[in-house]
């Protein structure tokens, strides 16, 4: 490409203008003049004495092996520029018709496709995982437990602090049991009940359920939840007591008044009360 002095400064201003950088060459390789942009990309000092291409850049490829077109599949040079960024630079090489004629090498870069590159291999690789967890978690589902009182007054504390602070409900079911003969009904129980939830034992024929985001209705709605699927199995009595959280109620009196309420529904037999106490 035999060019004026004029057109080649156009064309140099117009490639650095679009983030990349060239150079022009003759037919050995010895560079003739070069683009700002170029020098900042190749990491070369602005008194850069011009001389052979390889002499500034060994790692480039042989240049009758670049292709002309900015491509996936092309070399790609890691260059430190003058400004201190390191960068992945795709070399091309515009070769002139004539033999006799000069060529151009622009150098890409293509830092920020290839940054969009690695992140969305984490993130394939991150879905795939998180597939074979859930598969995994599919074919051996995790089964939720009975916490000891304990351990469940100290959640619902934390879940009673948590829903003064941001203004939601929170319930507490009590539910109590008679069974026609010895078992468990516990897998029962935590079928009905969701993730965020949670059970403790009380007693020998006692629970007491966490139900947080939850308000007296909706705890009604698990109580009855409860109640059908137990009445399905050898229970043969099911008493469910239910309660919201009021104000400045302590997680303590939430309990005792849930607790109220199903024993007032167990002496009438079972069914589900709800404590509507005001404070």
């Amino acid at each position: 490409m035999d060019v004026s002095t004029q057109d080649a400064a156009v064309v140099f201003s117009l490639v650095d203008a679009m983030g990349a950088g060239a150079c022009c060459l003759t037919p050995d390789g010895t560079i003739v003049s070069l683009s700002s942009g170029f020098a900042v990309l190749a990491g070369l000092d602005p008194d850069t004495t011009l001389g052979h291409i390889t002499a500034h850049l060994r790692e480039l490829p042989p240049l009758d092996s670049l292709p002309a077109r900015a491509n996936e599949s092309g070399p790609v040079v890691r260059r430190v520029g003058r400004d201190g960024i390191a960068r992945e630079l795709a070399p091309i090489w515009i070769c002139a018709s004539s033999s006799s004629a000069q060529s151009w090498l622009m150098l890409v870069d293509r830092s920020s496709l290839a940054r969009f590159e690695r992140r969305q291999a984490r993130l394939d690789r991150d879905i795939q995982d998180l597939r074979a967890e859930l598969e995994v978690r599919a074919r051996n589902p995790e089964r939720g437990i009975v916490r000891g009182m304990r351990d469940l007054a100290g959640r619902l504390d934390d879940a009673a602090s948590r829903a003064r602070r941001y203004g939601h409900a929170l319930s507490v079911l009590r539910v109590a049991i008679e069974l026609e003969v010895d078992g468990s009904v516990e897998d029962e129980l935590l079928s009905c009940i969701r993730g965020v939830d949670d059970v403790g034992r009380v007693g020998e024929d006692g629970y007491a359920v966490l139900l947080p985001h939850t308000d007296l209705k909706g705890g009604k709605v698990v109580a009855e939840r409860i109640r059908k699927r137990l009445d399905a199995s050898d229970a043969r009595s099911v008493a469910v007591g239910v309660a919201q959280l009021l104000g400045k109620e302590s997680p303590a009196a939430l309990v005792a008044r849930a607790d109220d309420a199903c024993g007032r529904a167990r002496e009438d037999g079972g069914g589900i009360l709800l404590a509507v106490d005001v404070l």
